[in-house]
């Protein structure tokens, strides 16, 4: 039983380095010289992954914008719908105070009720 546990980490030991030897060096070979050349080509293997990552770069920005430019439509298109129906409120309280033919020289607010069925009123406003 003891001659198990020391055999297991030795083979351990060997699996790893089998797997390490399997496994190409990820890193490009550096070369010891300095260059200095005007165009200095880069083989494609070396460059294989920038070139990808920056092809998934441009695909995720142009999907933002086309998301945004939408969002924005969107965004103007509830603008104006809300625009639109505080216009429509406005003008429904004002039809609603001149068919009670309230008092046109003094300031009104419409209180509306807070669930339907009960009654809502005009509350004169304080001047000054």
């Amino acid at each position: 039983m003891s001659e198990e546990t020391t055999t297991q980490p030795q083979n351990q030991e060997a699996e790893a380095q089998v797997e390490e030897q399997k496994q190409p060096d990820p890193t490009p070979q550096v070369d010891e010289q300095e260059r200095s050349d005007e165009i200095i080509p880069v083989e494609w293997e070396v460059v294989r992954e920038t070139y990808e990552l920056r092809q998934e770069q441009v695909r995720v920005q142009e999907y933002i914008s086309r998301f945004l430019l939408e969002m924005e439509k969107q965004k103007a298109d509830l603008l104006s719908r809300l625009a639109m129906v505080e216009n429509r409120v406005f003008e429904c309280a004002t039809d609603i105070r001149n068919q009670m033919n309230i008092d046109q020289s003094s300031p009104y607010e419409l209180k509306l009720p807070d669930a339907p069925g009960e009654k809502a009123y005009f509350v004169r406003k304080q001047q000054g």
